[in-house]
């Protein structure tokens, strides 16, 4: 769905000079989030499999007109069919042309449990336990 994105315009309208760093509902924060101030660029994601699969659960984006497009057409994206999931539309606006600078989070801001290892370096920070995916699967009720 659009809602996703349109949460995050919503929060970069409002808050025009700080960046938002979102967290899927369904994640649980367990570590004070260090280094989110100092990441450079426009939009920062996670990602699984060494880049090749985008995560959305957490996702950084700065004040910034390129951030800005990148929500738009992410939104736009969601909204062209209501069928794909979000970080789908996330991954495929990201691998098209855009003015954004993305840099990669940090693999314990967004730690997914028998995805892969938890990370070592800084332990895990976010762990995302994969409610909506547990929805679609029907293997969880909401």
């Amino acid at each position: 769905t659009d809602k996703s994105p349109h949460a995050h315009v919503y929060l970069l309208e409002k808050r025009r000079e700080v960046p938002i760093c979102w967290v899927d509902a369904d994640a649980e924060v367990v570590a004070k989030p260090d280094g989110l101030d100092s990441l450079a660029g426009d939009v920062a994601v996670a990602a699984l499999q060494d880049g090749k699969e985008t995560l959305s659960g957490t996702v950084w984006f700065a004040p910034t007109p390129a951030a800005m497009y990148v929500l738009a057409a992410w939104q736009d994206e969601c909204r062209a069919s209501q069928v794909i999931w979000d970080q789908a539309a996330l991954a495929k606006v990201l691998k098209g042309k855009h003015p954004a600078k993305v840099t990669e989070l940090r693999p314990e801001f967004c730690y997914i449990p028998g995805t892969s290892p938890p990370p070592k370096k800084g332990g895990v920070v976010i762990t995302h336990h994969q409610a909506s995916r547990e929805v679609r699967a029907g293997t969880r009720q909401m």
